[in-house]
């Protein structure tokens, strides 16, 4: 299965021709509700976005209001972690409904 969105500019006869050769089942999205259907910015892409917009808070508060590369690398790490986690990934796929498969 495929999961794309249902712009224009991706769906075309050759592409859907294309998967049904090769046994693709692909799964169209509305156009335009992405961010309220795709699994990842349903539950994990948002809340990535908002813990590492509050750890550059936290940083700021310290009075570092400058990341160099290692600490920015350190500090996506730790936002990393709290945000990909395999439950909420899981669970980004049922809130859309698009889990569990049968």
């Amino acid at each position: 299965m495929l999961i794309f969105d249902g712009h224009s500019s991706r769906f075309t006869y050759d592409f859907i021709q294309f998967c049904w050769d090769r046994r693709i089942w692909p799964f169209l999205l509305p156009s335009h509700t992405t961010h309220i259907l795709q699994p990842l910015d349903v539950a994990v892409f948002g809340p990535f976005k908002q813990y590492y917009k509050k750890r550059v808070e936290i940083e700021t508060r310290l009075g570092n209001d400058h990341f160099n590369k290692v600490e920015f690398l350190h500090a996506i790490r730790e936002v990393r972690k709290q945000a990909y986690k395999p439950g909420t990934i899981r669970s980004a796929f049922k809130q859309a409904g698009l889990w569990p498969y049968n």
